[in-house]
């Protein structure tokens, strides 16, 4: 069935989701282009495309293909700087992140299952870096390439409180 455009004779983005996490419908690259596309188009449009997403992904009792669609669009919209502040700031969206890390046997299949996983840690990892993950080391700072900038000093006398 065709999605009704918008003012700008697109579907919004909200319309768009909709569509794409609907049971009979097949998600297809095409598809999360279009959606990615509206958001780059349409930045005010990217928070609603976020909690949408999050929504969908993070119902463990929802449908795991309503799911794996939903992490693949999220995935997708990585590569989006305003679709990566809105999503990273959904409330909730850590610890759902987390949760899908660890899904397992949804009924999809191996490869589906670490599918979700995959696209879950990516996301997470875009999203908090390493400190996203609760078993990374932190970085050993004796390790990184030390700055080639002088350490700024203050005279002791100027840190003496009067």
């Amino acid at each position: 069935h065709a999605l009704a455009p918008s003012s700008q004779g697109q579907a919004a983005v909200g319309e768009q989701i909709g569509h794409a996490l609907a049971p009979s419908s097949h998600v297809d690259f095409p598809m999360i282009t279009d959606i990615c596309q509206r958001v780059a188009d349409h930045p005010a449009e990217a928070a609603e495309a976020a909690r949408l997403l999050h929504i969908a992904f993070a119902d463990q009792n929802g449908p795991p293909q309503r799911r794996l669609k939903a992490i693949t669009i999220v995935h997708e919209l990585m590569h989006d700087p305003r679709a990566i502040a809105e999503l990273c700031g959904v409330p909730g969206i850590r610890d759902s992140l987390w949760q899908l890390q660890a899904v397992r046997s949804t009924g999809l299949g191996d490869s589906a299952d670490e599918q979700l996983r995959m696209f879950a840690t990516e996301v997470e990892k875009k999203c908090f870096g390493s400190f996203g993950d609760p078993f990374a080391m932190p970085e050993d700072p004796f390790t990184r390439p030390l700055s080639s900038q002088p350490l700024a000093t203050t005279p002791r006398d100027e840190l003496a409180v009067p």
